[in-house]
Formats: C-alpha cells, structure tokens, sequence
C-alpha cells in the first residue's frame, strides 16, 4: 500500500499535491489544513524574501525585478503564506515561469524543481471546506493506470494526452487546443470513475497519476473536479497545470485561475 503523508493537494492540495503537489479537504491534507487558515496566513513581504538567499539571483536575472517577486518560501514546517497582488517567478521550479495573481491566493508548500502549487479560498463557506488549488507539473514520471501504486511509475509518456483518453480509471473531456504564456497546449476537464483497491494511506479518493521526485504524488481527486492543461515544446519539458475544486464551486473558481494563466510567461520560450 503506498504512504504518505498528508500534504498539498498535490497529492495535490497535489497539492504536492496531491497536489500536488500537491486530499483535497483530506487528502489534500496539510494545504487544506493552510488553507482553512487563509485568514490569518501571513501577508508575503517582497523585501524580506528579496533579501534571503535569491538577492544575488535578483541582481542578475531580469525576471527578479522590483516588479516581480520571486514565490515566498512558506518554512518549515510550512505557514500558509498569502501571495499580494503582484507578479511573482519561480525559483526551483523548471522550466522557469513567471505569473501574476490577485487577491485570494495564498501558498502553503515550498516550491520544487518539479511542481509547485497555490491555492484560492474566496468561495470556500466555513475553514471545513476546501478551496480550489491550482497546480503545476514538470511531468516526468506517471503511474500505471492499472495498478497505480508506489512501485509502479514509469517514464511520462510522449502522448500525454493520449495517456489520459485511454486511462482506465478517469473521465475526461473533449481536448480543447489552447496556449499558454504564448505556447501551444490543451485542456480538458477530468474526474475519477473508479478508484483501485490499493489506495493512498492518507487519502483514499486520490487516484495517482503524476510521480514526484521528492514528494507524494500529484492525484486526481474523487469528488472535486479538474481541469488538466498540458504544455508541451517548453525545451522538451512538459507541464500540465490542474486546477481543483469542489464540484458545486468549479465554475466560481475558473475565471480566478484562468486570470493566473492568462499572465503566465515562460523563460526563454
């Protein structure tokens, strides 16, 4: 049976989720339990966090400019950090990525080379309840559609896409062409239509579709929907961005995470 801890909603709230990464009100876990907090998260100070280990990087790297802040380290163990109303860049993350967010967003794990997440609470009607989380995926390794358990994932697939329309276990839409941040990409919406016998310990509606390097899995969560863009010719990379949210508040949540995407900004695409 695969372990795990309670974490991001990636595993992904994935999530990392997971979340990914990072439940989603359960095994979204630990950025669920940050985001029943969004009230009293501490505001990002982008002179604080400019002065830490990336002000040298900040000197160099024109993404790092007064009007963009590199995503603030939450600690350990993390503190559910609100993001202000600005342009934020990655740090670890790969490929480097630049966004800008509103008011709401919030994030409560730190950033990986592989995945990192934020989540919105703005529709959420008591701390019990999730919020949505959106995350995003250096996608590297999936796990067998079959029998996805802890040993075994495999390399990510060239077809993702195709990957998804043929898993057993999950519904997903039409694929819709899009772009993002100028590159091509497609979305779809997905849920899960069955869940295997072997489940996640701490999340047992969580169906693992993404393996982290460091970290749970990124899931697809029973009960929430998703919607999966994948991004595809960033130097070989790709990068699939989820959204999460309840059912009942999906479409509430859509425009604030497409407002995110709308804004996004590859580095060297």
């Amino acid at each position: 049976m695969i372990r795990t801890r309670r974490r991001l909603w990636v595993g992904l709230w994935i999530g990392s989720a997971c979340a990914m990464v990072l439940m989603l009100s359960s095994c979204a876990g630990e950025a669920d339990k940050g985001a029943a907090k969004a009230n009293t998260a501490k505001a990002h100070s982008a002179n604080a966090h400019m002065a830490k280990s990336h002000t040298d990087a900040a000197h160099t790297d024109p993404a790092h400019t007064a009007k963009t802040r590199p995503l603030p380290d939450p600690g350990t163990p993390p503190t559910p950090t609100n993001l202000t109303p600005g342009r934020y860049v990655t740090n670890e993350f790969e490929p480097s990525v630049s966004f800008s967010g509103g008011q709401g967003w919030a994030i409560n794990n730190a950033e990986k080379t592989d995945h990192f997440s934020i989540y919105n609470r703005d529709f959420a009607k008591s701390d019990k309840e999730a919020g949505a989380v959106l995350t995003f995926v250096n996608v590297r390794a999936v796990f067998d559609p079959r029998r996805p358990t802890e040993d075994n994932v495999r390399s990510a697939p060239k077809d993702l896409v195709a990957w998804f329309q043929r898993h057993p276990r999950l519904d997903i839409s039409k694929p819709v062409p899009t772009t993002v941040g100028g590159v091509s990409a497609v979305r779809f919406e997905t849920s899960v239509s069955s869940l295997p016998k072997e489940r996640l310990d701490e999340c047992p509606d969580c169906l693992p579709v993404f393996g982290l390097q460091y970290q749970e899995p990124v899931s697809i969560v029973e009960g929430f929907k998703q919607r999966v863009t994948l991004v595809e010719g960033l130097s070989g990379e790709t990068v699939a961005i989820i959204l999460y949210a309840p059912l009942d508040q999906f479409d509430s949540y859509l425009p604030k995470a497409q407002e995110v995407l709308n804004t996004v900004e590859w580095k060297g695409a």
